[in-house]
């Protein structure tokens, strides 16, 4: 199991795909939200039935703080494929079907930060929508809305159900894994071991990830 990204950019990946060969089949990559106890109720939820869903994603990235922090330009330039990835990899999960179109903008507010904007068309009819503040504050969050329901994870940890007459309801699963550690973390290291086991297993295949970082790209390709 590998942490992500795979490479510090698409380029790398596919690289990394040809070099490694049928050794990646053997690759696991670290992508603990997915295993966090509010996104696996979410999925259940929102899967209750077929109804049409929009996915909205609010991110935030600070190039200048993971700088400071100690990582090279090369990796900040690219710090979509090194932190966002989480929360892109939630538009593919939750999001049914071929994406059939990508949209997106880019709007300045000054010369460091800007507002990327990005909404994705599934042939299933699911809409996807993203947004992340560049250099600003801002928390992550992920609102899933369906005809006559809304579930609100802000943050990722908590899950929220949203009435529009009768106010909202905490759904937040009580998860002492999620507490004891940090969140998605045990369940993602039980699904490595049941994966070398050869037992039924969620864990994220290097494909898998590496169709997240193909997503990452083509939000962000200019």
């Amino acid at each position: 199991m590998v942490e992500k990204p795979l490479g510090i950019n698409l380029t790398e990946g596919n690289y990394l795909d040809k070099a490694l060969g049928d050794a990646v089949n053997r690759i696991y990559v670290a992508l603990n939200r997915r295993h966090y106890s509010t996104f696996r109720e979410l999925d259940r939820l929102i899967n209750l039935d077929s109804g049409k869903r929009i996915i909205k994603v609010i991110d935030q990235e600070n190039q200048f703080a993971a700088r400071s922090a100690g990582f090279s330009t090369q990796i900040t330039e690219n710090w979509m494929f090194a932190n966002s990835i989480h929360l892109i990899d939630i538009l593919r999960q939750f999001g049914r079907g071929k994406i059939i179109n990508i949209e997106q903008s880019t709007k300045w507010k000054s010369m460091t930060t800007m507002k990327h904007q990005v909404s994705i068309a599934f042939d299933s009819g699911d809409i996807g929508i993203y947004e992340c503040q560049w250099n600003e504050a801002g928390p992550w969050s992920v609102l899933v809305s369906k005809e006559n329901s809304n579930w609100l994870m802000k943050p990722l940890e908590k899950l929220t159900q949203i009435f529009e007459s009768s106010g909202a309801i905490d759904l937040t699963p009580k998860s002492d894994w999620d507490t004891n550690f940090k969140p998605g973390f045990r369940l993602q290291a039980e699904m490595m071991i049941a994966k070398m086991k050869d037992r039924e297993s969620k864990i994220v295949s290097f494909k898998d990830a590496l169709s997240t970082m193909q997503l990452v790209h083509d939000m962000y390709e200019s």
